[in-house]
């Protein structure tokens, strides 16, 4: 509610292209976990204008979809925010690295994930290198399902 204000400023202010814009450069200058709040604000906002309107949203925009994006853009920049935390904690060289590693770790399932899920044209590829991934993952030890969770269901078997 805090933002509805600028929101309802930014709109009435610019026709709906300008708006766009407008909005976007806005909310450049808002810090990231911010930004996400601001955007579950404009979906209230698009709902009861759709409601007041009698305006029926579904195929004209998914929510669901942009309720789903907002999640991952608020998660992505917690898990930034974590590792900057514990980078700034560590107490020696060796403990920064093993954070480091394991934050590259992170970021490299969510980019395979990311492509194969989305059905880039490296997803086979790519899906061949998670199950690879994995089997070293099991001989080591260090496997845990729940990383690779949101692909577990495409690999055939990954022993």
């Amino acid at each position: 509610m805090k933002y509805r204000e600028k929101i309802l400023e930014i709109i009435s202010n610019n026709n709906f292209h300008n708006s766009q814009d407008a909005l976007s450069e806005w909310l450049e200058t808002i810090p990231l976990l911010e930004q996400t709040d601001i955007l579950r604000e404009i979906e209230g906002m698009l709902k009861e204008i759709a409601d007041e309107k009698g305006i029926n949203l579904e195929g004209i925009i998914n929510l669901e979809d942009f309720n789903s994006l907002v999640d991952e853009i608020e998660e992505a920049v917690l898990e930034e925010k974590l590792y900057e935390a514990k980078l700034s904690m560590a107490e020696d060289d060796e403990e920064i690295e093993r954070i480091e590693r394991e934050h590259f770790r992170v970021v490299v399932r969510k980019y395979l994930m990311d492509r194969i899920i989305n059905e880039e044209e490296d997803a086979d590829d790519l899906l061949e290198v998670v199950k690879e991934i994995i089997v070293v993952e099991k001989e080591s030890g260090r496997f845990d399902p729940e990383n690779w969770s949101r692909i577990l269901h495409i690999i055939d078997s990954p022993s």
